[in-house]
């Protein structure tokens, strides 16, 4: 951990130069208050003796932990901004003071220091408080002045407090073995490694049903609310896509022309900091008196694949109560939705392609009329294989390291690089690719029907991702990935098997055999 010095002066009133309006915002939205902007002062020697007006009287305190040491920004009541709740905060206000010190914390010390805890309090005098936290002779002094209307409210950063922890209100010393690591530098150094690694990251913000008649009379600027409250926690899913399909009726203007459809904001915090992302999309549509009525390829296959996504969560409810026959139906359907979308080809990869040869599985299990436990095995073992692609990855939770998240996939990669893989092999004793040999030159090989499998076997009775070989802990492992009929070894069939040479198993009417050198 950074140590909390004196020397860093320079360096945090550049940080609040930097950040004086995530500041001025961070207080706005904790006080509800106007906070129009902010003058920062050069770093000096706090001076006890001549201390800023209001230190002897009450404030809000907040605190900002490395290790045993602190630095505390302090708020005096008298400044007049501070709303009557914060002296006894119930649930909401505690979190938007929690917030605030959070937001703050992050935002007035340089990069090179993040604390390892904050803590936001009344007490009763602010000068009482900085001798109570062993705030040195020689303390460091930054003033803060946020500009409210016509008047300035001071606020003083202060620097470092040798016995800060003297200071943390006792409800959250009680929470401290709840803590975070004080620092990542505090992780074993094959672990730090890992916070280089990059991932795709998506939220899913709410949902909600709507009848039909009230989507179609959605009109740009008509603003749809969402039963959510701000206070629960997003939905964070990393490396998934979200698609959201709006089906609107515009009335063409009198003249032809380009006109805006639809536009859509999504605004997000980073987690810890007041520092704030906007990603805007608009839809034009272009109205005129001569052009096609073809559809965009790209956005027909999107809608396509949602809807037979829906639709296949119907039929899964379906199955659940026993009705195969309607879920059957109802695929089927879904299927020849698919099957009707301008640019589709059975088995190109595509997320059409890849609907459709999920469909096709599913509906081949339904067509058996399976008994319950049969079906809640397939259930099983199809959670995390057996989604929808899309042009991103899909996730889905899992307990077992097959079944773990891309995320989760990549750090295992970058552990597992210090292990060799055996040299193996994949031999086809019968079945379409009878004599084929093919050497496991991955950690994870795809057994399949589909053509971009590592192993495709061209049989209806095949999955299109039937099985995978991962290599997982320094060996090979067989895993089921959500087939049909699934691997079959020595009669029996199997979710997970351990590898050694030798070894055969079946994929429908396939042997294979895996092998070592």
């Amino acid at each position: 951990m950074a140590e909390l010095t004196l020397d860093i002066a320079g360096d945090v009133v550049a940080a609040c130069r930097k950040s004086s309006d995530e500041i001025v915002a961070a207080f706005g939205r904790a006080f509800e208050a106007q906070v129009e902007g902010l003058t920062i002062g050069e770093a000096a020697t706090h001076d006890p003796a001549e201390p800023p007006a209001g230190f002897d009287g009450p404030g809000l305190a907040m605190l900002f932990m490395f290790g045993d040491r602190g630095a505390i920004a302090l708020l005096p009541e008298s400044a007049g901004l501070l709303p009557e709740w914060y002296t006894q905060p119930d649930a909401t206000g505690a979190a938007k003071l929690d917030t605030l010190a959070q937001e703050l914390g992050a935002l007035v010390m340089p990069a090179s220091h993040v604390a390892a805890a904050t803590h936001a309090f009344r007490v009763e005098s602010l000068a009482e408080a900085l001798s109570r936290g062993g705030a040195a002779a020689d303390a460091v002094h930054v003033p803060l002045a946020l500009q409210c209307g016509d008047r300035q409210v001071r606020l003083s950063l202060i620097w470092p407090l040798a016995t800060a922890t003297d200071l943390v209100p006792e409800s959250a010393a009680a929470l401290a073995s709840t803590a975070p690591a004080s620092s990542t530098a505090e992780l074993p150094k094959h672990l730090r490694s890992f916070l280089k690694v990059e991932v795709p990251v998506s939220v899913l913000l709410a949902t909600q049903k709507q009848s039909v008649q009230d989507i179609l009379g959605i009109v740009p600027g008509a603003i749809i609310k969402f039963d959510k409250s701000c206070d629960e926690l997003l939905d964070l899913v990393v490396g998934d896509e979200l698609n959201v399909v709006v089906e609107l009726r515009l009335r063409a203007p009198r003249e032809p022309g380009p006109m805006k459809a639809l536009a859509v904001a999504l605004r997000y915090h980073l987690a810890g900091t007041s520092r704030l992302f906007q990603t805007t999309a608009t839809v034009e549509v272009l109205s005129t008196r001569n052009g096609s009525f073809e559809s965009d390829p790209a956005a027909h296959a999107i809608v396509s694949v949602a809807l037979a996504s829906e639709m296949r969560v119907k039929a899964r409810a379906l199955s659940d109560r026993g009705s195969y026959a309607d879920a059957e139906a109802l695929l089927r359907k879904a299927q020849a939705l698919i099957q009707g979308t301008p640019g589709f080809q059975k088995g190109d990869g595509t997320p059409l392609g890849d609907a459709y040869e999920t469909l096709a599985d599913e509906i081949l299990v339904l067509a058996k009329r399976p008994a319950r436990h049969e079906y809640e095995l397939y259930k099983r073992a199809s959670r995390d294989h057996a989604d929808f692609g899309t042009s991103g990855a899909s996730v889905r939770a899992g307990g077992k390291l097959s079944e773990a998240p891309p995320s989760t996939r990549v750090l295992l990669d970058r552990a597992r690089a210090g292990v060799r893989m055996p040299r193996a092999y994949i031999r086809v004793l019968s079945g379409p690719r009878a004599g084929a040999r093919l050497a496991i030159t991955r950690e994870r090989f795809v057994i399949g029907r589909m053509s971009s499998a590592d192993l495709a076997i061209p049989d209806a009775n095949v999955s299109r991702q039937h099985s995978m070989i991962e290599f997982v802990g320094g060996s090979f492992w067989l895993v089921d990935m959500g087939s049909t009929n699934g691997p079959i070894h020595r009669g029996q069939r199997v979710s997970r098997l351990q590898l050694s040479n030798g070894i055969e198993f079946e994929i429908a009417d396939s042997l294979l055999r895996y092998e070592e050198e």
